[in-house]
């Protein structure tokens, strides 16, 4: 017992030795900027995405584009209500 513990304090010795302060070096500024259009992005806050695909009708996660494509039929889709509620929501 006596062996592991000088073994646990010998390694203890080593890992403090290695954290000695060292000496700071001045970073440079990072020369990467966003594009205007990247901070406009981050300006609108809140996005959404929707994704509307033949995988709504089949109720998969992922197709493998062997689905027929008449199973596509959104008869009966009001997209503006989509939007109505997205904006209510915040969203931009």
């Amino acid at each position: 017992m006596r062996i592991y513990t000088l073994l646990i304090f010998a390694c203890l010795i080593v890992v403090l030795q290695s954290c000695k302060k060292s000496e700071v070096t001045e970073l440079t500024p990072n020369p990467v900027v966003p594009t205007t259009l990247q901070v406009d992005y981050q300006k609108m806050e809140t996005v959404g995405f929707i994704h509307f695909t033949i995988n709504t009708f089949t109720d998969k996660e992922w197709g493998y584009g062997d689905e027929d494509p008449k199973i596509f039929n959104p008869s009966e889709m009001d997209v503006e209500q989509w939007a109505r509620v997205a904006a209510s929501a915040g969203l931009k």
